[in-house]
């Protein structure tokens, strides 16, 4: 018998298919902890899910603004002002903020696109 958690290296690791391991020890006469590697491939899981967890605080109002504009299409500098920002925390990134400007040369991610990436500067 041949224990869940080896067979779930050979799959986690080296990306091998459970049932060709399961085939290949049958032919050599050994069989497979089928609960084991359950069992082991729900641990990842949860590792997974419990990495991926983030947390956001309340939006916190820096000043009001009437329109928020993208000008990205235009230019790919602007000044400009935060609206509002909020801190996000995740067990994968960290302490993170996010910022809402009044206008941004930056595209966001969404539906499968990458989101732009740049830098802020302030006069100090």
């Amino acid at each position: 018998n041949v224990s869940g958690k080896k067979a779930f290296e050979l799959y986690d690791t080296y990306g091998f298919p459970i049932d060709m391991t399961a085939l290949i020890l049958s032919e050599k006469g050994y069989s497979l902890d089928q609960k084991g590697f359950e069992e082991e491939l729900q641990k990842q899981k949860d590792r997974s899910r419990n990495a991926s967890k983030v947390t956001s605080g309340d939006w916190q109002v820096v000043k009001e603004a009437e329109t928020e504009g993208f000008v990205g299409y235009d230019s790919l500098e602007a000044e400009v002002e935060i609206l509002r920002y909020r801190k996000v925390e995740s067990q994968k990134e960290g302490e993170l903020y996010q910022l809402v400007f009044s206008r941004t040369p930056f595209y966001p991610e969404g539906g499968g696109q990458v989101g732009d990436k740049g830098t802020l500067e302030a006069k100090n």
